[in-house]
Order: C-alpha cells, then sequence, then structure tokens
C-alpha cells in the first residue's frame, strides 16, 4: 500500500510540477533539466495564450515527465540513510507553498502585473498590453480580490502626469487613469484646452490620418505624452473645478472614451493602488 501511495503521489506530482517529482526522487540534475524546460515552455504558453492561440507545452512536457520518472524509479529506492526533507511528501510540497507565499506577498505589497482592458489610455497604452505597477507606499495591498490593508493615506504622493490603477468608489471596480490634478488644484478644461491653476498644459500636435483625431501633446511636472479628442466632440468637453484634500482628479488619454474624473467625481487618495512603472 506504500509502495502504491507513493506511485500515485509521484504520478500525480510530476503532472502538476515536473520539476518536483524529480527532486522527490533525488534526481537533482534532472530536477534542473525539466525546470528550464518547464520555464520554456510555460513562456510560450503565456506567450500562445496573450496572442489568443491554444498552446499544450505545459501538458506535454508534464506526460513526458510522468512516464520519464515511473521509467527511471521503477527500480531504485532511495536509500534511508540518505532521505532528506524533499524526499517526504510534506518536504518537497513545502517549496511550491513557500513560493507561492513570496509570490503572493510580492504581488499584494509591492509589484502586480495589471492587463489593459479599455481603450482609455490610447494612444499611449494599447488595449491587449501587459503592465507592471508598484504598489508599496500607496497604501491599498491586496491581490485576487482579497484586501489585506488599505489604508487612509499614501507615504509616497503621486505627481502630475503620473499613471495609476485605483478604485473607483462607485463600483469598486479596478481602472488605468493618468494623474491630472493634485489636492488644492484648479482644474479648467476648456473644448480640448486643459489648464491646471490657470496655465496652459496642452498644445496642438497634429491630427490623425483619417482626420477623425485631435492630437495634443500634454506636459505635466516632467511627464510628457499625447492625448486625443474626437473632433466631432470635443468642443462639448467642458469641465472646472477645485481638488479637495487627500483627492485627486484624474483622466484617460483618450478623452472622449473615458468614464473619469469630469462624470464621477474626484479619486480619493485612499483608492490608490499602484502607479505604472513598465510595460510590454
Amino acid at each position: 500500500m506504500k509502495t502504491l501511495l507513493n506511485k500515485l503521489f509521484l504520478v500525480l506530482l510530476s503532472f502538476i510540477a515536473a520539476p518536483l517529482s524529480f527532486l522527490y526522487c533525488s534526481f537533482k540534475k534532472l530536477t534542473w533539466v525539466y525546470f528550464l524546460l518547464w520555464i520554456i515552455t510555460t513562456s510560450m504558453d503565456v506567450y500562445l495564450f496573450f496572442n489568443h492561440q491554444a498552446s499544450f507545452f505545459n501538458f506535454i512536457l508534464f506526460l513526458i515527465a510522468t512516464v520519464h520518472i515511473l521509467i527511471i524509479t521503477r527500480k531504485v529506492e532511495q536509500p534511508q540513510s540518505n532521505i532528506k526533507f524533499y524526499n517526504k511528501w510534506w518536504g518537497v510540497l513545502s517549496i511550491p507553498l513557500c513560493l507561492f507565499l513570496v509570490f503572493f506577498l510580492v504581488r499584494s505589497f509591492i509589484f502586480e502585473p495589471f492587463k489593459v482592458v479599455t481603450k482609455v489610455m490610447n494612444p499611449n497604452l494599447h488595449q491587449g498590453e501587459m503592465l507592471i505597477i508598484k504598489k508599496w507606499g500607496y497604501g491599498s495591498y491586496g491581490t485576487y480580490s482579497i484586501d489585506l490593508i488599505n489604508l487612509n493615506s499614501a507615504t509616497k504622493k503621486p505627481k502630475r502626469g503620473d499613471i495609476f490603477v485605483f478604485t473607483q468608489t462607485v463600483n469598486n471596480q479596478t481602472f488605468l487613469m493618468r494623474i491630472i490634478g493634485l489636492p488644492n488644484d484648479e482644474i479648467n478644461l476648456n473644448k480640448s484646452v486643459l489648464m491646471i491653476n490657470n496655465e496652459i498644459m496642452s498644445t496642438h500636435k497634429s491630427y490623425s490620418q483619417d482626420m477623425r483625431m485631435h492630437i495634443l501633446d500634454e506636459s505635466l511636472d516632467g511627464n510628457t505624452y499625447e492625448v486625443q479628442y474626437n473632433i466631432r466632440r470635443f468642443q462639448d468637453g467642458n469641465y472646472s473645478g477645485v481638488v479637495p484634500e487627500n483627492h485627486y482628479f484624474v483622466l484617460g488619454d483618450n478623452r472622449d472614451q473615458s468614464n473619469d474624473s469630469r462624470y464621477w467625481g474626484f479619486l480619493p487618495e485612499s483608492n490608490l493602488v499602484g502607479k505604472l512603472i513598465y510595460k510590454w
């Protein structure tokens, strides 16, 4: 019974996490071989997934690993004197558990991936792009819809022009937009001209090839970027207001397709999740 249970555990382990099955049996060189193969196949699967293509590289690798480990362990038994912690079921399972715990804490408190799912940030960020946001210092910590800590204020203050992920107070959904106004800023949006504290921040740049989009340059606190307005709509986009304490005014770069602070109000500081630091 013990041998049968060991075999069943080995098959299950090799099919779920191929490198660990070889470590469990003390085949350390094969552990590293399958670990590298796992990284390669996972990368290929992720790439094909984001390109909307089916991929089975990981599945094939785990099938090969299962057959391989059963063949090489058929006549090999681990000497009792050489048994390590990873040769026991609880020891080998503690490795992915610890790795997941580290991953969960990093994702919750330091960095988190984020996928652009709308056209709100065109022309600078496009639908489908992947981002890395930095969370530490902004007070809202959690991941996978689990809120661990939500502080009332951030220790690091955003600058005008920074792109932030945040939760919207009305429906608690996660959004990605640009910080335009800081506390006590006077915001005026006259057609397509942005003014902060009576200083013009936007200048005309060009029109799109089909002449439907009015492209402008904006420069806020050293952040220079493009914004776009639909020529048929932007003349109706007037706004005026003063940002209250501990709040921010946010806009999407695709100004006529953005449900932002012009419509639902100012963003509380406690709703900040993280700042964009990298995209690919």
